[in-house]
């Protein structure tokens, strides 16, 4: 009997077969993977790689920037400064032929030195270039070459040196324990006269005792800014002084009490120093409008303690007339008043301490300005002089006959405020009257406009002036009441005085 017998495996080959082809699919998947992996990593190195897509020709151009620049310096050693210049013409001449545009190119490139002042020969600066090399490289087909570079200072100028205090000393007067330093002479060269100078101790002195004598720079930079103007720079920044010739406090009174001891260089340091001072005030109110036309030394009154003179000091009040021409107003006007500084330090020696001074306690008002002073000689000598009597013996030694006779326009004759119908005025100059004043203030106001005055001596006063004609009686001006003839100004003013006056009343 014919059997059919077909090879079939047993199950355990089977089993075989099949592990072997799993195995085989394992490895396929794997080998698969791991060249993904690779050609992934191939394309993000080739990422990295200088894009050259879209660069004009072939090849990039080699560029390095360090052919192209130069570093100079100029100015003084110690003071120099430097500066790199990039010569965009050649750079531009070879790189004609790059993808991008040179402007592009050059929105690329930057770069800054270390150091650009205050140097001195030797010094070394370095050029640190700042640049996107891959966008020159991408955009512009330029392969730039970025190293810094290093150059030397040289060539700079050696600045000159000058004595600041040429010229200057430290004079010391008074008596020792109680001396004073003040700083004298004058600069001798220009370059000294920006500089402020100060003394590290100006009073309370005691022979033997150091003083130091030393200025301020004028200038934000100091030295560099000082040196590029004057093209020098100062040898030393101080110097010192020695306390000598202080009275021994024991010794006769330092002070001068007796008017011929005066000295001749004492008048001139007190006459400089007081119209510097009036200098000094009239172009704090206004170096444009108000201008000094005279400025008249009448001479002095020499005040003299009549007590015990180791108490008190004598006094020199040193007097003048003032003329200022007024340009505040609509029109120039002269103004006069009387002005004095009080000086209480005359030593025996010579010397006069010229900041031991007083101003005036007295003020002078005009219409938009006021200023330390009186109106006439007369208020100065009573202020000053009378309300001493009783401590002090008074010399008079001012010359009544030097007074110049003021020209007054007749028109503004007579007024304490001659513009108050053109201006308001200044509520403080308002305040600063006397009571007498401020009354004929509010007066003028009404006399300007015609009002016929019920008081006869405030008629028979503004009748001595040539603007006041009484057109207007006082029973009329009540009836139409005083905006009728009042302008907007004199309104305002009048208003304003008025209500000082109210006030003072209580």
């Amino acid at each position: 009997m014919n059997s059919l017998s077909s090879e079939t495996k047993s199950p355990r080959s089977l089993k075989l077969v099949i592990a072997f082809i799993s195995i085989v699919l394992i490895l396929a998947v794997a080998a698969g993977a791991v060249v993904w992996i690779l050609n992934q990593n191939s394309n993000d190195d080739a990422s990295d790689e200088k894009d050259v897509t879209g660069i004009k020709g072939d090849s990039c151009i080699e560029i390095d920037l360090n052919d192209y620049i130069t570093c100079s310096f100029t100015g003084y050693n110690g003071y120099g400064r430097a500066s790199v210049i990039l010569d965009e013409d050649k750079l531009k001449k070879d790189t004609s032929d790059m993808a991008g545009s040179f402007k592009e190119l050059m929105g690329y490139i930057d770069g800054e030195l270390s150091s650009s002042e205050h140097l001195s020969n030797g010094d070394k600066v370095t050029f640190v270039w700042n640049c996107d090399e891959k966008k020159a490289y991408s955009d512009c087909g330029i392969d730039l070459s970025c190293k810094s570079k290093e150059f030397f200072v040289s060539e700079l100028t050696q600045v000159s040196t000058f004595d600041p205090f040429d010229g200057l000393y430290v004079d010391f007067s008074g008596v020792d324990g109680e001396g004073v330093a003040r700083i004298a002479g004058t600069a001798m060269r220009d370059a000294a006269r920006d500089f402020t100078f100060v003394l590290s101790k100006k009073d309370h002195l005691k022979n033997g005792e150091r003083v130091t004598l030393s200025f301020q720079w004028d200038y934000d930079d100091r030295e560099g800014d000082f040196v590029e103007k004057y093209h020098c720079i100062p040898s030393s920044r101080e110097v010192e002084y020695y306390v000598s010739g202080l009275t021994d406090p024991d010794s006769p009174l330092p002070y001068v009490d007796k008017f011929n001891m005066v000295t001749v260089g004492q008048w001139n340091s007190m006459k400089k120093y007081s119209e510097k001072v009036l200098s000094e005030r009239i172009s704090a109110i206004s170096a444009s409008d108000l201008e000094s036309s005279l400025v008249n030394y009448l001479g002095c009154y020499f005040l003299t303690p009549n007590s015990d003179p180791g108490e008190s000091k004598s006094h020199v009040i040193v007097v003048y007339q003032i003329w200022i021409n007024d340009k505040t107003g609509e029109s120039p006007v002269e103004r006069e008043f009387f002005w004095c500084l009080t000086f209480s330090s005359l030593m025996s020696d010579g010397t006069v301490d010229v900041s031991d001074s007083e101003v005036p306690s007295g003020i002078v008002s005009f219409p938009s300005w006021s200023i330390p002073g009186y109106r006439t000689l007369g208020d100065l000598y009573c202020e000053l002089v009378v309300t001493k009597v009783g401590d002090f013996d008074c010399e008079s030694h001012v010359q009544r006959d030097l007074i110049q006779p003021l020209q007054v326009d007749a028109s503004r004759e007579g007024f304490i405020f001659p513009d108050s119908d053109a201006q308001l005025v200044d509520p403080a100059l308002i305040a600063s009257l006397s009571d007498d004043d401020l009354r004929l203030a509010i007066n003028e106001i009404w006399a300007r406009n015609g009002y016929a005055f019920r008081n006869k001596d405030i008629l028979d006063y503004y009748k001595q002036f040539s603007w006041y004609i009484p057109t207007v009686s006082a029973d009329e001006w009540d009836k139409n009441g005083q905006e009728h003839y009042l302008n907007d100004f004199e309104m305002q003013n009048i208003n304003a005085m008025t209500k000082e006056r109210d006030k003072r009343e209580g």
